[in-house]
């Protein structure tokens, strides 16, 4: 069946731009994602491998460090590394 009804809303640009990077979270569009939250279903936000492959990685090497008992100055410059780039990938 063709969807043929049309809603329009009117939103504050915040409401807007918080909407749309819902919607874009979860890989909906914005219509999709408007009719998932009113339907009361549940909106499964589709995940970022490139970003977990990367937190694997920097796991793996801090475990490395870890074990290897390195010199405690190149194991916290390691540290603080591995915290920027969580940092970078979660803004």
């Amino acid at each position: 069946m063709k969807k043929t009804s049309r809603i329009c809303a009117r939103c504050y640009p915040e409401e807007e731009t918080i909407i749309k990077e819902k919607a874009s979270l979860a890989g909906l569009t914005v219509s999709q994602y408007l009719i998932t939250c009113a339907m009361n279903k549940k909106i499964f936000i589709k995940t970022d491998h490139k970003m977990i492959d990367t937190l694997n990685k920097l796991g793996g090497l801090q475990k490395h460090l870890f074990y290897q008992g390195s010199d405690p100055v190149y194991y916290e410059k390691i540290m603080k590394e591995i915290i920027e780039t969580i940092k970078k990938i979660t803004d």
